[in-house]
């Protein structure tokens, strides 16, 4: 899996998460050799690679990566779902003509 240039991340559950480093901008145009040694951090959420001085926070990176998969999910799980309120609120509003217009 060398050849196909990811980092790897293992988490304490032994889940892991690989990313292409070109997806990862501060790691991006690195040196493959500059990479070698990587620090995690005392909190075990973040790691730093001295030599080309980038601090990396694990949970930002992820999100960043996955943010529009998981709103995309997200929105799939709610479409069409509404409270009890709203659908009386909406039947309503329909039965007066629908939404009142803006001024």
């Amino acid at each position: 899996m060398e050849s196909e240039d990811l980092l790897f991340f293992r988490f304490r559950n032994g889940s892991t998460i690989s990313l292409p480093r070109k997806q990862i901008w501060e790691v991006a145009k690195a040196r493959p050799e500059s990479l070698r040694r990587i620090a995690i951090q005392g909190g075990l959420d973040a790691f730093s690679i001295e030599e080309i001085d980038v601090d990396i926070y694990l949970p930002g990176l992820i999100a960043e990566e996955f943010a529009e998969l998981f709103a995309r999910g997200l929105g799939r799980k709610a479409r069409g779902k509404t409270s009890e309120k709203k659908a009386r609120s909406s039947a309503l509003n329909g039965k007066r003509g629908g939404r009142p217009r803006k001024e």
